[in-house]
């Protein structure tokens, strides 16, 4: 700043500063200390040295009898006036540039017109009614041509009809019925040995079909047997990937968390609705808190026990596989302590003594 390093031409422009009192900014003129300036206006009550207003610079509109001054206008190329921009179009304050306009498209049309006339000697004119004349010339021509060719077509014709076709006697019409009909019986002898001689020919055809037949049909016969035979097992998805489709639908607890779940398929031969469904359980169960579980998230109704027979008591059975051999496991067992227990292994809820009946 100038004050900082004791500028001594700080004061030759003038500038113009806020009053601390009265907000409004003080003019200090070229060679006045702009601090003494200040002090004049405090003395004064704010009145001195004030900056004057700046003009408006808003635009009044041109167009007679409109009032509108904006700071946003436009102007007319045409007759060099300045509108308001609800008059900014030629005909919404009666341009004159518009009759300027339309007299020079008049006089360019009829600059148009003169060069027309002036070159429409050099092209040929079509005279009326050429093309008609010509065509009727033409047709005429063509019709008389034809009737001409016509009439000597006619007398071709009469010449042939008027030669005179040669007559037959009596006895040369009998001699030549006779002839066409020996014509005809050697005709139908020949025709009947033809067809002698090619029935044993069609005879070992047939018997040549039928052997062919039945060696065809033998032959798919073995090839479907073949086939048939030679027919592979229909692989049964991984474990990995049953495990993954058995993690979608199993049903269970949601307060048990997941490193300590573990999922299952299960199966029943004695209650209803178990079979086809898994469910996910806590490792740390017994396997009766399991079964009670197990009855409470699929919802079924199991059977009456007998109190009187512990064989009809429900039970679960453990087993690897489809195919694998259930093994029954006590109540008072804790799942993770089942031999070889994992996620995608079967329980089998059933009566004590189901697997009895397996043997």
């Amino acid at each position: 700043m100038p004050g900082d390093h004791a500028c001594s031409q700080c004061f030759d422009a003038s500038s113009v500063q806020s009053c601390p009192t009265c907000s409004q900014l003080v003019l200090s003129t070229g060679g006045i200390d702009p601090k003494l300036t200040l002090q004049e206006h405090l003395d004064s009550q704010c009145t001195r040295h004030l900056l004057p207003p700046v003009a408006s610079t808003t635009i009044p509109c041109d167009k007679a009898g409109c009032k509108r001054q904006d700071r946003v206008v436009a102007h007319c190329l045409d007759c060099e006036h300045t509108y308001c921009l609800g008059h900014r179009h030629p005909a919404d304050h009666d341009c004159v540039g518009l009759a300027r306009k339309k007299d020079q498209q008049a006089q360019r049309k009829a600059e148009i017109r003169q060069v027309m006339a002036k070159h429409a000697g050099k092209f040929p004119q079509r005279e009326e009614g050429g093309e008609a004349a010509t065509a009727t010339a033409t047709a005429t021509a063509t019709v008389g041509s034809s009737q001409g060719d016509g009439s000597s077509l006619h007398e071709k014709k009469d010449k042939k009809e008027t030669k005179a076709k040669p007559k037959l006697s009596a006895r040369e019409i009998i001699e030549a019925a006779k002839a066409k009909v020996a014509q005809r019986s050697s005709t139908t002898a020949a025709t009947a040995a033809a067809a002698a001689a090619a029935a044993p020919i069609a005879n070992a055809n047939a018997s040549t079909t039928a052997r062919t037949s039945a060696i065809v049909a033998t032959s798919a016969a073995a090839a479907k047997a073949t086939t048939t035979a030679e027919k592979p097992k229909v692989k049964r998805p991984s474990r990995a990937m049953a495990l993954i489709q058995l993690r979608k639908v199993a049903q269970g607890d949601p307060k048990v968390t997941g490193a300590q779940r573990i999922y299952l398929h299960t199966r029943s031969p004695t209650v209803q609705g178990v079979t086809g469904k898994s469910v996910f359980l806590d490792r740390t169960w017994t396997v009766g808190k399991a079964l009670d579980r197990m009855i409470d998230i699929l919802k079924v109704v199991p059977a009456k026990p007998d109190p009187n027979n512990p064989d009809k008591h429900l039970s679960i059975f453990h087993a690897k596989e489809e195919d694998s051999e259930p093994v029954l496991i006590p109540m008072s067992t804790t799942i993770k302590d089942i031999s070889g227990i994992e996620s995608g292994d079967l329980f089998y809820i059933a009566f004590s003594d189901w697997d009895k009946t397996l043997s």
